[in-house]
């Protein structure tokens, strides 16, 4: 009877339980150990949609940046052109020390390079909007342009001289490549700038420009010697009081007032640029219209 019992056990339980379980492979297990332990890494979000005018910038850059280059600073130059008409019509009072206020605050790159740095950063951070602008564009586009005249002025006067082969720098030995002088140390300081921060960098320079005129103006005003320097630098730079003086004083106000209409600038220059593109490339089809 006991050997029946054990028999009818053995054959009640499933095939499959009396089988021994293969043991799985050491790095088959390491894997699904780990991936028991390691939390799920959620995907990155995607980037956010820009506005339609960083969209407008962006291909007007992209497809016309020398026109769109061109309707900026045609813009920029008939707004302030607009404001001092106004302000001469008007016969607005600009004391001539506002013209001093201005050459003064051009004249410190050095902290204006800073303090626009770190306003554009700032500007990024809370505006990324701002940094999406591909405002290096444009600087390529002047470089590259302003590269092919040097380089069609240097040809033609190495061929004044009629021997292009053994011309070489004046004062430096055959094959030597000068430094870059300031100029170009700028230009490059503000190929980085546009790469990093985008239009907020523009934006900050439109604010920091007139903030630093303004300040400059009220250190010239401030007092009775600060007065008596003001006067001896109007000397010095031939700033007159009279009304050549008064006429200064409007134009650096016309170009400090300017730099409140950037942004209008910036968007009328999108939709320009790609139409003055547009007209040059097929001016008949356009006459015809």
């Amino acid at each position: 009877m006991l050997e029946f019992a054990l028999v009818l056990s053995c054959s009640l339980v499933a095939p499959s339980a009396l089988t021994l379980r293969q043991p799985q492979p050491y790095a088959v297990r390491l894997r699904l150990v780990a991936a028991e332990q390691l939390p799920q890494v959620p995907p990155p979000p995607p980037p956010p949609a820009q506005p339609p005018w960083v969209k407008s910038v962006n291909n007007a850059l992209e497809t016309s940046a020398t026109s769109t280059l061109l309707a900026f600073v045609l813009l920029d130059l008939g707004s302030a052109s607009c404001i001092l008409g106004a302000l001469v019509a008007l016969s607005v009072p600009v004391g001539a020390d506002f013209a001093l206020a201005l050459a003064l605050s051009k004249a410190l790159r050095g902290p204006r390079l800073a303090l626009d740095t770190a306003l554009a950063a700032l500007l990024a951070r809370r505006f990324p909007s701002l940094r999406a602008v591909k405002v290096s564009l444009l600087l390529d586009q002047l470089a590259d342009t302003w590269a092919e005249v040097r380089r069609s002025f240097d040809e033609g006067r190495l061929e004044a001289i009629g021997d292009s082969k053994s011309a070489t720098v004046e004062g430096f030995p055959p094959g030597f490549t000068p430094r870059p002088g300031r100029g170009a140390a700028a230009s490059l300081a503000a190929r980085k700038l546009t790469t990093e921060y985008g239009l907020a960098y523009l934006a900050a320079k439109n604010i920091i420009g007139p903030a630093c005129t303004l300040l400059m103006l009220g250190a010239l005003r401030s007092g009775g010697r600060a007065r008596a320097a003001t006067a001896s630098l109007m000397r010095t730079f031939g700033v007159t009081a009279g009304s050549a003086g008064a006429f200064a004083g409007q134009v650096a106000l016309a170009a400090t007032l300017s730099h409140v209409l950037f942004p209008g600038i910036v968007l009328v220059a999108a939709k320009l640029g790609p139409w003055m593109a547009t007209r040059a490339a097929d001016p008949g089809t356009t006459s015809e219209r």
